[in-house]
């Protein structure tokens, strides 16, 4: 019998601090903001500082085994308590969006052209009650626990069989603070959340989150040369608690922002009213007391939220089924082949919605009906809002066939040397590009352009998916305590997107992909250029919105360049070089020497879930001087950073000593 037990204590604080040279009291050229937004780049702090995240977490752990005849039993427990606390300052000072990169023209007849001749489109600053907005403080309990026997049922059939439970106190919103709360019409002295009182958000924990676990080990010769194995588990996703977080602070409430009018422009003989888009033609001015870069925000403005986001009733932990099935086979005494399947079936994933009908009868909520959005109006504030829903709607989809050869150790002379040869073939569907977060209603997009409501047009290829995956490494080691070990890494490319920044519904929703293709369509359904030029004409064919799904909305779009090859594979060998000192029994120096993408290989790749493809996949309007959308799939980002596999070739070294 053994048993291992262990205790664990972790406090981790992060603070980002509003940088003071950005400070409109020692930065006056920024005047009244932190943020100034070209349409290429973005100049002063972040419209998020300062923000903080603060958690404190207890771990307590205990696995016990024992062995009985030709059974192994395993029972263990966990548990954890943990506290999280934050701040977050959305357009706290103000961020100012400008129309255009540089001045272009005198719009303010000062003489000279600069950037207070830039025009301003919006002005965004925080009216919130507490600036920096407080994240209250979260508490849970994650409590896990576990049986598993392992029977050797004869020579050659081994058996696993286990059970494991999990709970969360709070995970998905039971607290307090999540509850109605006790008036609408007047300031609660408590957290509380009072879209409860408007709508039926009452949460149930989830207490039943069993997983079944089974797996064999079979080798069918009985001479330890060969294995089939497998196995089915039911598995459950934590939780994070940001989803809790957003519930209680993007109620219009506790965030709320005040916006402001940009600049209006005239064109002096022209009889047109004032407007921004006067701004760049020839020879126009500023209006006379209009918001400019020197005074963004004093211009009409509106006081209002930043969305309301919520936890629906139907918000669970997610679930994913796994099963596997495959085999392994020593050859001779150095050589292993293996191969496994996998697949990996996940719902109850969260995923934000917006709210289109409900059951609640408050006079606080209006649902037109149709496809149409929601509008909650808080009595307390005033501020009426559209309602996104988080609920455990989305769900994933994960097949694989894993194979792999390896050569224990073998010798030359004296070398010695051994390596791995491992080659996947995966397909990975899902609904969202986010996991557990509203995501900014990407998922709601085409929607909102097309006046449509569903997730199943959702489904599509994962962001991250890889068709082949090729991992070659291994270690030669030399005399003289030489060693080195190699890593080559192949992948073909990932999928990508289209985006459509010019279309637009009656309401001015914006920012879709192309609603006739699936999510992350370029690269897989849609091989190159030329198939995707025949979308865009079977778009363009279509009769403008509003009518029946689908519809052109927006106009039509340009084509892209013709013989584009959606195809971007990843291609990486690093290498390492050790030297290895024995300075005493007990004492040794090594010396290391490590290269990454040795032949310099230009890997296209992004670091964000909006565009992973590392490509601009935006396509314009389609106008007479631009028929074609030139710079389309051409490269943004690439991979790796400044250090790491894939990146742009680079070395470190480092000396390790060991006693």
């Amino acid at each position: 019998m053994t048993n291992d037990f262990s205790l664990h204590y972790d406090d981790f604080y992060n603070n980002i601090p509003p940088f003071p040279q950005n400070a409109s009291t020692t930065n006056p050229q920024l005047n009244l903001t932190n943020e100034l937004l070209f349409p290429d780049l973005a100049d002063g702090a972040n419209f998020n500082l300062p923000q903080a995240t603060h958690m404190e977490r207890y771990q307590l752990r205990d696995a016990f085994t024992t062995a009985i005849g030709k059974h192994t039993l395993h029972a263990g427990a966990e548990f954890q308590h943990y506290r999280v606390s934050g701040l977050i300052n959305v357009f706290g000072s103000g961020s100012v969006i400008l129309a255009s990169d540089f001045g272009f023209q005198d719009l303010n007849g000062d003489g000279v052209v600069n950037d207070l001749d830039i025009p301003v489109a919006v002005g965004i600053h925080s009216t919130a009650p507490i600036i920096p907005v407080p994240i209250p403080k979260i508490t849970n309990n994650y409590t896990g626990l576990y049986v598993q026997d392992d029977w050797r049922a004869s020579l050659r059939l081994t058996l696993n069989l286990g059970l494991r439970w999990e709970y969360d106190s709070n995970a998905t919103g039971q607290s307090a603070a999540h509850q109605p709360c006790p008036s609408l019409t007047s300031t609660p002295t408590e957290p509380c959340t009072w879209m409860a009182n408007v709508l039926p958000l009452q949460k149930n924990p989830d207490t039943k989150d069993f997983g079944p676990r089974a797996g064999f080990i079979y080798d069918p010769f009985g001479l330890g040369k060969t294995v089939i194995r497998g196995g089915y588990g039911i598995y459950y996703d934590r939780v994070i608690l940001e989803a809790g977080s957003k519930e209680l602070v993007q109620n219009d409430r506790a965030l709320t922002v005040t916006q402001y009018s940009g600049s209006n422009c005239i064109i002096p003989g022209v009889p047109a009213p004032p407007a921004l888009g006067n701004c760049f033609a020839p020879g126009a001015q500023f209006v006379a007391g209009t918001p400019t870069l020197t005074s963004a925000f004093s211009g009409p403005h509106q006081t209002g939220g930043v969305g309301i986001v919520a936890l629906g009733s139907d918000s669970h932990h997610p679930l994913f089924q796994q099963f596997s099935l495959g085999g392994q086979q020593q050859v001779h005494t150095d050589w292993l082949i293996s191969a496994d399947g996998l697949h990996v079936f996940g719902e109850r994933e969260l995923i934000g919605s917006f709210l289109r009908s409900t059951t609640s009868t408050s006079p606080y909520i209006h649902c037109p009906g149709g496809n149409q959005l929601c509008l909650i109006t808080d009595p307390l504030s005033g501020i009426t809002d559209s309602v996104t829903i988080l609920d455990s709607s989305a769900k994933s989809w994960y097949d694989g066939l894993l194979l792999s050869v390896s050569r224990r150790t073998g010798h030359i002379r004296r070398l010695t040397y051994d390596f791995n040869l491992s080659y996947t073939l995966s397909k990975t569907l899902d609904y969202s590009d986010d996991d557990q977060l509203e995501n900014g209603n990407k998922d709601e997009q085409v929607n909102l352009v097309e006046g449509t409501a569903g997730l199943r047009k959702e489904k599509g290829y994962a962001l991250t998916d890889e068709l082949h995956r090729i991992t070659l490494y291994g270690e030669a080691k030399l005399p003289y305590g030489f060693s080195f070990a190699p890593l080559y890494t192949f992948g073909s490319g990932v999928p990508a997107d289209t985006f459509l920044p010019g279309t637009a519904n009656a309401a001015g929703a914006t920012g879709s992909r192309l609603p006739l293709l699936s999510r992350n369509s370029l690269g897989r359904g849609i091989k190159n250029s030329d198939q995707l030029n025949a979308a865009i004409d079977r778009w363009n064919a279509l009769p403008a919105c509003p009518g029946t799904y689908p519809c052109n909305a927006g106009g039509p779009i340009a084509h892209v360049p013709a013989g584009v090859n959606f195809f971007s594979p990843f291609s990486s060998l690093d290498l390492r070089l050790r030297k290895d000192i024995r300075l005493h029994d007990n004492l040794t120096l090594s010396l290391f020497g490590e290269g990454f993408n040795l032949f310099n290989q230009v890997n296209v790749r992004g670091t964000s879930n909006a565009n992973f493809a590392g490509r601009n996949i935006s396509i314009g309007p389609l106008t007479a001087n631009a028929p074609v959308q030139t710079n389309f799939y051409q490269a943004d980002t690439i991979a790796g950073g400044f250090f790491g596999s894939g990146g742009p070739r680079a070395f470190q070294f480092a000396v390790r000593l060991e006693f």
